[in-house]
């Protein structure tokens, strides 16, 4: 018995990208257009070498305050998260600067544990 497919679209289709996608996104300019850094957000390179939070990009706008505390900070706030996946600033509104951010759980579990340096970066973002 012989089995045998006709190709079909999602298989033989090819096409020409006349773009490379991984010069598309900017961070630096995204950034800039939300006009990040100013009074609450700065930049960190704290993942630079993805060594941090191998999930998220090597550039990341945490609340000033954080930066103010040190690396040593945000470490302590990604030991308490999953993947180190700390709050950090996805989109800003340009007139009442509320803020969207991404992260991970918090890391509690059972015994309902806290992180106060969690709390206070949390209460700054």
């Amino acid at each position: 018995m012989e089995i045998t497919c006709k190709p079909f679209f999602a298989v033989f289709y090819k096409p020409e990208w006349t773009i490379d996608g991984w010069n598309i996104f900017d961070t630096i300019r995204e950034f800039n257009r939300m006009h990040v850094p100013n009074e609450t957000w700065r930049i960190t390179r704290i993942n630079d070498r993805y060594d941090f939070a191998d999930t998220y990009p090597a550039m990341l706008a945490v609340p000033a305050t954080a930066i103010v505390e040190g690396e040593d900070f945000l470490q302590k706030v990604g030991e308490f998260r999953s993947k180190q996946r700390i709050p950090v600033l996805s989109w800003l509104h340009p007139i009442t600067q509320a803020s969207i951010t991404r992260s991970s759980q918090p890391m509690v579990g059972v015994t309902s544990r806290k992180s106060a340096e969690d709390e206070r970066y949390c209460s700054a973002s």
